[in-house]
């Protein structure tokens, strides 16, 4: 099935089946540490294959139904197996699987993941931890429980206008990701004690001389002493936890890479050995690292040094992008700071329109420009966290910066999300290439020095066919695809299919071949499958 905007001349198309689901059990709510809601006294299971075929198949083949009791058996605080879709309702039975299904394995993989209700009282995060350590246990996971609200309840979340320009309104959020991403923070350090940071925190380490250890913020409250944790909140502040502000995504790990230096001549905490920090964060898995720093000086521009030049091509080496905030001299940075490389994806700043109901608008007091800016995001007037210290109340944890600092982290959020939705088909040059196609031109037409490609934003229509994508085509002249992925996309129709299993969905608008119109000849479609396309540009088969 095909976007709206998608032309398709195909011979066979595959229905969705739509497995009928069961009543829910009753149950209580509970929260995990990065606030996000799951059901307790009930789990999903995905049972080994050797595991699941002992319980329903025989040695002549023949499917038998499946005797639960033998699953109960794996914790003494199952109370029973419930099949609350369709595969696993026929596999339970005995019965045979939807003929679409990949049958692949003894047992197709969605038919033995099952839905364990456990017995009153139970520790539902003790079972599960228990029951990762069974040999006949592939996949444990909690039932998780998504805000149908498009906008968060984050206490502060109304004074953050930033996030509701870069498309939080219209639902972009509400498309759950496929995966974890890590972006790192080089930066003065990230409060590890903030009750909207700590749980998002996965590594921490300090490079900078006067940075306390763990990539932890300078707790002496002097100047910029705040400016990581600022960052970091933009970033990824857990949303919808009923507590201050929303960070740019809830699929983003933190790395706090702590480079506070302290200046006396500055007065002011600085950052240092972000070149270690960079290259750190890639090693230890960064996929995306948000560089708000620089050192540009009005009126004279200062380059970039070596170091930083080495470590930024490094990441783009190993598949992690650089997120890097233009400065703020409002000046032509031509061939100076982070412009003297091809590699950052580098953001200026805008504010908020008057009246507040029009498009956000570069923000010439301060933001710098030039022709290697990528894109413009919200920088004026952000609200963010900052460091712990005080009385545990929103005034005393939150705070409104502004900056191409504040511009960045909004970037870099948004490319943390854009590669969760689908993280094996989506690396950094993916994420710079959706980042542009999901833009809204704003300035001259096309690319400009001031909003580079255009204002951030997250498009839902977008997110979802990303996150629904088994593999990519690009169109037939592209010949550099190779693996399917949304940067090397296979070169064909043909070749899209034949690499994909049954059911599979091809997205055949991907790849960075800088084209509105894909063609594709005439192909009759006999393998059931899901064809899809991004709804920026069309796609038009047989003609």
């Amino acid at each position: 099935m095909l976007m709206k905007t998608t032309s398709c001349h195909a011979a066979a198309c595959l229905l969705a089946f739509l497995s009928p689901m069961l009543p829910a059990t009753a149950g209580n709510e509970a929260r995990l540490a990065d606030g996000c809601r799951y059901k307790t006294g009930v789990l999903c299971v995905t049972l080994t294959d050797d595991f699941a075929a002992r319980l329903s198949v025989k040695p002549d083949g023949k499917a038998v139904p499946v005797k639960t009791a033998d699953i109960e058996a794996l914790h003494p605080d199952i109370l029973r197996v419930e099949a609350r879709h369709l595969c696993a309702q026929c596999w339970i039975k005995g019965e045979a699987l939807p003929a679409h299904i990949n049958k692949r394995g003894k047992v197709a993989r969605i038919a033995r993941n099952v839905t364990l209700v456990l017995k009153p009282g139970a520790s539902t995060t003790g079972v599960a931890q228990a029951l990762k350590a069974r040999t006949e246990v592939e996949r444990v996971s909690l039932k998780m429980l998504y805000d149908p609200n498009a906008l968060p309840n984050d206490s502060l979340y109304s004074q953050q206008w930033g996030l509701n320009r870069i498309g939080v309104p219209n639902g972009d959020w509400d498309v759950p990701g496929r995966g974890r991403i890590r972006v790192a923070i080089v930066d003065t350090g990230i409060d590890r004690q903030h009750p909207d940071l700590m749980a998002r925190i996965v590594f921490g380490n300090d490079y900078g001389d006067d940075a306390p250890g763990d990539g932890d913020a300078p707790g002496d409250r002097r100047n910029n002493f705040d400016h990581g944790t600022h960052v970091a909140g933009i970033v990824a502040a857990i949303r919808n936890n009923s507590t201050g502000v929303a960070g740019a995504s809830n699929n983003i790990d933190l790395m706090a890479m702590g480079c506070a230096e302290w200046s006396d001549t500055a007065v002011s905490y600085l950052i240092s050995n972000a070149d270690d920090a960079i290259d750190d964060a890639v090693a230890n898995g960064a996929r995306v690292i948000n560089c708000s720093f620089g050192q540009s000086r009005n009126p004279i521009p200062v380059d970039l040094g070596s170091g930083i030049n080495e470590a930024i091509d490094n990441a783009y080496d190993n598949n992690v992008l650089i997120v890097a905030a233009a400065g703020n001299d409002a000046r032509d940075t031509t061939n100076h700071g982070w412009s003297q490389s091809a590699v950052p994806f580098i953001v200026s700043a805008a504010m908020q329109a008057n009246p507040v109901t029009a498009q956000e608008i570069f923000d010439p007091s301060y933001s710098n420009f030039g022709p290697r800016i990528d894109l413009c995001a919200p920088g004026t007037s952000i609200l963010s966290t900052v460091p712990t210290g005080g009385p545990p109340s929103d005034s005393a944890l939150y705070k409104t910066f502004q900056g191409t600092s504040m511009a960045a982290p909004h970037v870099a959020g948004a490319a943390g999300h854009i590669m969760s939705m689908n993280p094996g088909l989506l690396e950094d040059h993916s994420a710079k290439h959706l980042l542009i196609r999901m833009c809204q031109d704003a300035g001259p037409a096309g690319k400009d020095n001031q909003y580079g490609w255009g204002l951030l934003r997250l498009r839902r229509e977008h997110l979802q066919v990303l996150r629904d994508a088994d593999a990519f085509v690009g169109n037939t002249d592209f010949t550099g695809g190779d693996n399917g992925h949304y940067d090397e996309p296979w070169p064909d129709l043909p070749a899209g299919l034949n690499n994909i299993s049954n059911g599979g969905t091809l997205v055949l608008n991907g790849g960075d071949v800088g084209t509105t119109e894909f063609h594709y000849p005439a192909i009759t479609i006999s393998k059931p499958c899901v064809l899809k396309a991004l709804p920026d540009s069309h796609v038009i088969i047989g003609q």
